[in-house]
């Protein structure tokens, strides 16, 4: 994140004259006025991604976006004032659906007691076709003028803004504490998913190995089939063999033989 330099932290540096020699003949002045005019004259502003992710800040963002307690985030929506939470998101909807500027002006917020009056500005960032990642820019502007009427209403009526002020900051903390909820209720689903992804694999690789022992077991038989074949195709043989030598035998003996089996009925005879 790039933070431009102050201008008063120059002139002070550049007054006690404690900036080194070299540094001043190698100081690139036009960069360095292009970043005090940011600072001093554009309004602040951030670049963010496609996740809401602050990737560079210029200027004082302070109210609109500050670090929130805990652990440290640079989401948009978690370093926003609560009250711009719902009109940020909108608006940066917006400007990625019709890849165009979109302007919300008159949003208010209470700092410190006093309410202030900004417009909220997103542009798109012009990118390449071929880059899957999109950026915005989004700048904050208070309107100085508004914030003096507001403050010379009546006292009514700036209770009756008050009292709206809160609950607008009572449902965005809702809704905020409702979006940080289903992040962890989805957070929790996915570890489940994973779980069970891993049971199931680890079922998938037993029944693999099953498989496995299964198909070296048919193997195994289809082995000893091929075997028991062999032998019977070789006793065949031996069997044909000795079938031809039986015919042969009586065929050439002059003796007057019949063979009978057991019903009686004659099987063999000699010419």
């Amino acid at each position: 994140m790039s933070f431009p330099v102050g201008r008063y932290a120059v002139e002070r540096l550049n007054v006690q004259n404690k900036l080194p020699e070299p540094y001043l003949k190698s100081m690139d002045v036009q960069r360095e006025s292009e970043r005090i005019a940011l600072l001093e004259y554009a309004p602040p502003s951030v670049v963010i991604n496609n996740g809401f992710e602050i990737v560079q800040a210029r200027g004082r963002t302070a109210p609109f976006l500050e670090l929130s307690p805990g652990h440290p985030s640079l989401n948009l929506l978690r370093m926003a004032h609560p009250e711009l939470i719902a009109d940020l998101r909108a608006a940066v909807q917006a400007a990625r659906k019709k890849n165009a500027p979109i302007l919300k002006k008159g949003l208010q917020i209470r700092d410190d007691g006093k309410l202030r009056t900004l417009s909220v500005k997103v542009v798109p960032i012009p990118a390449p076709s071929q880059m899957k990642e999109r950026y915005f820019t989004i700048f904050f502007e208070e309107l100085r003028g508004q914030n003096t009427r507001q403050s010379r209403e009546p006292a009514p009526a700036r209770a009756e803004n008050e009292v709206e002020l809160q609950k607008k900051l009572s449902a965005n903390q809702e809704y905020q504490q409702s979006l940080i909820e289903e992040y962890e209720t989805s957070q929790e689903e996915l570890v489940s998913a994973n779980e069970e992804l891993q049971s199931t694999n680890e079922e998938l690789q037993s029944t693999n190995e099953e498989l496995e022992t299964a198909k070296e077991e048919l193997q195994s038989a289809n082995e000893e089939l091929t075997t028991v074949n062999d032998e019977m195709q070789t006793r065949n043989t031996e069997m044909i063999h000795l079938n031809n030598d039986l015919t042969n035998l009586l065929a050439s003996v002059d003796i007057p033989i019949v063979m009978v089996g057991p019903d009686g009925k004659i099987r063999r005879f000699t010419p």
